[in-house]
This record gives C-alpha cells, sequence and structure tokens, in this order.
C-alpha cells in the first residue's frame, strides 16, 4: 500500500501528558505533538511523517529550534552523507543547513533505520532543542523491536526516572503478633491524661498517646512481604520470544531481508499467544469469584485487575504542569478569586450585593451554638459539649468498630486500639 501513512505518538500513562497544539501553517503536515512531564521537566515530543516525494517543513524545523524543550522524531526521509547514508538528498541537504543555523541539534545515529529490497538508508531521526543536550545521550541506538521496514530509534534521557515498581508489598503481620508485648508497652509509656480546656495541652497529650500506640505496634507487630499478582508466561510463548530476540540479533548482524517475514511472523505468533493466555486466565479467575460475597469479591477483583489508587501529583493549568505545593495552592487561589470577583457588567445588583453582604456580617458577629442551627433553644447551663464522656460509653464505641476499616492518617488501625 504504497499510499499507507500516517503518525501516532503513544506515551506511557505514568508519565502526565496533554495535547500540544501546533501553529496553523503546519496544519497541512503529517505530525502530532504532545507535552509530557518527565521528572519535573516538561517536554514538547513532536513526531513527524514527511513523505519521500515532498519537501521537508523548514517551518516545522524552526518551530521546534523555537521550544525550550524539543524532541522531533519520525521519518523525515532525509538522507545525507554526513549522517553515514550512502547517498545525499535534497531533504538531507536542508536538514544540515538547518542543523548549522537554527538552535536544534540531530542525535547522532550511523546506523541504517530502513533495510529493504532497495538496500540501506538513514531517513529516520531524532532531532531536540539545543536546551535539551545536557538531558540526553549524544547518539541514539537501535531499537529491540521491528515491526516494518524501519528500525526503531531509542534517545535515553538522562534524567532521574521514577522508582521501579515493587515485586512486592510490606504489611504489619497482625496473625504473629506479640499482643502481650504491644500491651506492656503500652501500660509502661502510658502517658498521665489530666483534665485540661487548654487546646495545646490537649493537642499535647494527643500526639503522645499516638505516638506511644505508634511504637507499641512497631515493636511488637512484625512485618511480612506480599507478593503482587503476577502470573508468568507460559514456556512455549517464552520460547518463542526467545526465538524472535535470536533472529532480531540476525537482522541487526546480517541485514538479511529474507529474515523479516521470519520474524515478523513470530511476532504476530506472540501477540496471538499472550492474548489468548490472558483471556483464558481471566476467565478462570473470574469463574472463581464469588459475587455473593461482596467485600471478597472487590478485593479479588482490584487484585486480578491490578487496580491502585493513585494520588494526582501534578495539576495543568492553561498547558503548564504545576508540581510543587505552592504552585498548586496559588493556582487554587487564582482560580477561587476569579470565581469570587465581583462581575465587571452593567446588569450586576449592587444594591442585593451589599444586603447580602451586610446580613453575612452580622450573622459573623452573633454568638454561635451548635443547637441554633435546627432554632431549638439554648439553655444557659447546657454542658453537654463539655460534660466528661462515661468510660463505658467509650468502651462501647470501641468494640463496636470493625476491623475492616482503613485507618486515618496516624495510621493507628483498629485492631490495635481494641486490643489496648
Amino acid at each position: 500500500m504504497d499510499n499507507a501513512r500516517g503518525t501516532a505518538l503513544v506515551i506511557c500513562d505514568k508519565f502526565p501528558s496533554t495535547e500540544h497544539d501546533l501553529p496553523q501553517n503546519l496544519a497541512h503536515l503529517e505530525v502530532i505533538a504532545a507535552n509530557v512531564l518527565i521528572a519535573q521537566t516538561s517536554l514538547t515530543v513532536i513526531c513527524h511523517y514527511n513523505p519521500p516525494t515532498e519537501k521537508i517543513s523548514s517551518r516545522l524545523l524552526q518551530y521546534v529550534s523555537q521550544l525550550p524543550n524539543a524532541f522531533l522524531i519520525g521519518d523525515l526521509n532525509c538522507r545525507h552523507t554526513d549522517f553515514g547514508d550512502n547517498s545525499t538528498n535534497s531533504n538531507g541537504r536542508k536538514l544540515v543547513n538547518h542543523l548549522i543555523n537554527h538552535s536544534i541539534i540531530r542525535l547522532e545515529n550511523r546506523q541504517p533505520t530502513l533495510i529493504n529490497h532497495h538496500g540501506e538508508s538513514i531517513p529516520d531521526h531524532t532531532i531536540i532543542s539545543e536546551n535539551l543536550i545536557p538531558k540526553f545521550n549524544p547518539s541514539c541506538q537501535i531499537g529491540t523491536t521491528v515491526t516494518s521496514d524501519h528500525l526503531p530509534l531509542t534517545a535515553p534521557l538522562l534524567l532521574p526516572a521514577p522508582p521501579p515498581i515493587p515485586t512486592y508489598i510490606t504489611i504489619h503481620d497482625n496473625k504473629h503478633a506479640d499482643w502481650a508485648k504491644y500491651q506492656r508497652h503500652i501500660t509502661e509509656n502510658l502517658p498521665v491524661i489530666n483534665i485540661t480546656r487548654d487546646i495545646n495541652e490537649i493537642d499535647h497529650q494527643i500526639t503522645h498517646l499516638t505516638n506511644t500506640i505508634l511504637a507499641a505496634k512497631e515493636l511488637a507487630i512484625p512485618l511480612k512481604p506480599i507478593p503482587k499478582n503476577k502470573r508468568p508466561l507460559p514456556a512455549h510463548i517464552l520460547n518463542l520470544i526467545k526465538q524472535k530476540r535470536q533472529i532480531y540479533r540476525e537482522i541487526t548482524r546480517t541485514r538479511n531481508p529474507q529474515l523479516k517475514p521470519i520474524f515478523n511472523r513470530l511476532n504476530t505468533q506472540i501477540r496471538r499467544d499472550i492474548n489468548q493466555y490472558r483471556e483464558s486466565q481471566w476467565s478462570n479467575t473470574c469463574e472463581k469469584i464469588d459475587y455473593r460475597d461482596g467485600k471478597k469479591f472487590w478485593d479479588e477483583f482490584k487484585t486480578i485487575t491490578e487496580q491502585k489508587t493513585q494520588t494526582t501529583t501534578h495539576l495543568l493549568q492553561k498547558g503548564t504542569f504545576l508540581s510543587t505545593p505552592e504552585e498548586k495552592s496559588n493556582a487554587f487561589a487564582q482560580t477561587l478569586q476569579e470565581i469570587h470577583e465581583i462581575p465587571q457588567d452593567p446588569n450586576f445588583d449592587h444594591d442585593f450585593f451589599d444586603l447580602v453582604s451586610h446580613e453575612v456580617q452580622e450573622f459573623r458577629e452573633q454568638p454561635f451554638h451548635p443547637l441554633a442551627l435546627l432554632n431549638m433553644h439554648v439553655p444557659d447551663n447546657d454542658n453537654d459539649l463539655t460534660n466528661e464522656i462515661p468510660r463505658h460509653e467509650v468502651e462501647s464505641c470501641i468494640k463496636n468498630l470493625k476491623n475492616s476499616k482503613a485507618p486515618g492518617p496516624d495510621q493507628i488501625i483498629i485492631i490495635i486500639i481494641i486490643i489496648i
């Protein structure tokens, strides 16, 4: 299919990203772009396919040179002997000229990226803006996956990568806890609780009690690793993957075009077998789940789907990623300020605004009591909110707590409160 063309950009979902709007004068090109945040650095990644019969776009290269952190990749169909190619075309000469006169750099690669019955050539390139020079290796390498006549290029980033996903998680093993040691530590270190109305003293006593409980928890309850739900692939699929890698190494070493159909056939078979294996595993697991036990059902469902609550660590405001707490708080403050500003509208009722403001101010100046919200009479000697809470009431509340409930910010689980 000589007319088959197009671009696609795939970004790992662990990196925050948004679509990058290109200028209108580049809309006719086969190009797609995105803003990607990696290690607190915002990169503009641009993927471009330039057909061999068309000239490389000078406007696109100039646009890349004007961006602070731009990364242009794709089949540009630019060939030049300076790149290690065996011939030079007009697009290659044009690209070399732009590399000389603009703030862009081509990552060095002198290995063929296109191998077909016509021979070998280097039409694919990786181009970055000058600001990214300290953050990239000066050269790129041929990747390990072949899906077409073109070989992929890889360009390692010199940025701190996110930590690897752990293969296990660590939890407290309550079944093997030394509860006698736990209670003994609580008894020996329990702080004296003094009756007081001083807010600072109350906070101090709460903190002391919380630290005592947590110290006893770490002392008496051991930790144990829980492996994550990972099923190894069957042996026959692993053997096919091994064969595919051997064929790939032969392709990169000999450039034998007859090996490409074998590689593609193995690649297709591996993909099909993996999908069939995953589907069978999913079906078998779903058949074992008992939907009548709600909690157990959802626990197992989250396990097999690997659903984890992920904390949102970035905000996007007007195309800019916000990472630090200060940036986020300022963004929220600005948004709230814009929402609550008095609109500059000739139809705005300023008299009604003044009336509401006056009513709010009067409400704030009145003495407040919770029962006032229910329009109930508040006796002068009502001390229900400050009376001492009976011990049996506290014990009853603790006995009715459920072990399955998650701990709060203090990380005190229900079972260690009941044991006390």
